[in-house]
């Protein structure tokens, strides 16, 4: 109940639980210079995926990447990949690793920071927003020039429901979030607000 407020609308850990309580799941873990990439299945099935790895600077610039295939048992949890800890400035520099079925599917993407998110030297965030109509819903497609921790897509005076809150932009890909409403293209377009971890106490 505290992942949803009185009128009904996800909170930010609603949006979270669904990657930590997902049948498949995964964790990041810096130990001792080390990244390892956990993958959790509690399926009753073995699981064959991929990982994506990706240490960046802020400006979204890719420093060094890995991709490698993985492979879960039924109802185990393993670290499927590890590697050195590639970091030059832990204070603008971050991790994200996004995992694929052996479909080529995206599941999930997950990030990590080398220092606590307060001590993050955060850049302001320019964002694009397109919003476009598509069999009912409506598709909202952001992007952003700078890495953009916690995006948060609210609106002045409706409350679509969202197929994803308060995400990362970690690349310079767009990332597309599936509004169900009522309401236009047009006029979510005219009425969205978009905030991040950068405006906190601003």
């Amino acid at each position: 109940w505290s992942s949803v407020d009185s009128f009904g609308r996800y909170k930010a850990l609603h949006y979270a639980a669904r990657k930590f309580y997902s049948p498949i799941a995964m964790g990041l873990f810096l130990e001792d210079g080390m990244l390892n990439v956990n993958v959790s299945n509690e399926t009753m099935n073995s699981f064959q995926g991929r990982v994506s790895v990706h240490f960046c600077d802020s400006s979204l610039n890719i420093l060094k990447e890995y991709d490698a295939e993985v492979f879960v048992d039924a109802l185990t949890s393993t670290d499927v990949f590890s590697v050195g800890a590639y970091c030059t400035d832990k204070y603008s520099q971050y991790i994200y690793v996004d995992l694929f079925d052996g479909d080529g599917a995206f599941i999930m993407r997950q990030t990590e920071l080398y220092t606590p998110p307060k001590h993050f030297e955060f850049k302001k965030p320019s964002f694009n927003i397109d919003i476009t109509d598509k069999d009912g819903t409506a598709l909202i497609s952001i992007s952003s020039d700078v890495f953009a921790k916690g995006v948060y897509i609210d609106f002045d005076d409706c409350d679509p429901e969202l197929s994803d809150n308060f995400f990362d932009l970690t690349s310079k890909e767009a990332y597309t979030v599936i509004a169900r409403t009522e309401r236009s293209a047009e006029q979510l377009l005219s009425s969205i607000k978009i905030t991040s971890v950068y405006d906190i106490g601003r």
